[in-house]
């Protein structure tokens, strides 16, 4: 893994206006219930019914909010009305806009939510993934550094305790499944198989599969503005750039 130290990139919710990094446009959104009411006719009845599957109320309005909010992007990208999107899933499950689609051969797109917050990536050049965690005690933390995160990763994580170390682990993690949802894989490749680092930098990302060495872009995303000491959700963003 190649890096150079940088800043994580920050993003503010509600920002009309995407950050864009590397072709990628990024929104952060706040999540509001109250716009789902009006807003989720827009949703496909298989949308509907996943929301369904959640236990709490709070969660399934969190999902369709999430989930209105991509269409809302993904619409003005492809140029048709939120409702008419319609969706697919490749081979591992991950989401895009099915063959014979507006826009399906050249707008990629991922979506995370965790909590009351949203992250949406889209993108006309590569398959792209993100990921978005608040910032939470980790129990076991190093019981569960050993399923995730190579030799290296696990040093760095040795070296920290409480609070730095719970953001550290969160951070590694999006850092990691940013660059599997980019690939499309999901976890059905191993997470131990690759290094993606736990600090906030810039680096290329070397990921062997099952068919190809793929390589991609990662960077470390940040949530809140420049007066805050510590922000509550840490995040990643992966572009895919090509088989090495």
């Amino acid at each position: 893994m190649d890096h150079t130290e940088s800043a994580p990139l920050m993003l503010r919710a509600g920002d009309l206006t995407p950050v864009w990094y590397e072709g990628v446009a990024l929104w952060l959104i706040r999540l509001d219930h109250r716009r789902v009411r009006s807003q989720a006719s827009c949703l496909s009845d298989e949308e509907h019914r996943r929301s369904a599957s959640f236990r709490f109320d709070k969660d399934r309005q969190r999902y369709l909010a999430a989930h209105v909010a991509l269409r809302e992007r993904l619409a003005v990208f492809v140029g048709c009305p939120p409702e008419q999107l319609a969706f697919e899933v490749g081979e591992h499950g991950k989401p895009r806009l099915a063959k014979g689609s507006s826009g399906a051969a050249r707008v990629h797109f991922n979506l995370s939510h965790s909590e009351d917050l949203a992250l949406v990536a889209l993108s006309e050049e590569e398959e792209v993934g993100v990921d978005l965690e608040v910032i939470r005690a980790v129990e076991d933390a190093p019981a569960l550094a050993a399923s995730v995160f190579g030799v290296n990763e696990r040093r760095v994580l040795s070296e920290l305790s409480g609070a730095q170390r719970d953001r550290a682990f969160l951070q590694g993690w999006t850092r990691k499944e940013a660059c599997l949802k980019a690939l499309g894989t999901g976890l059905s490749l191993s997470p131990l198989g690759f290094e993606a680092g736990l600090q906030d930098t810039v680096a290329e990302v070397v990921i062997d599969t099952p068919r190809y060495r793929e390589r991609l872009a990662l960077r470390s995303l940040a949530v809140g503005g420049p007066a805050d000491t510590e922000t509550p959700w840490v995040g990643a963003v992966a572009r895919r750039l090509g088989r090495a």
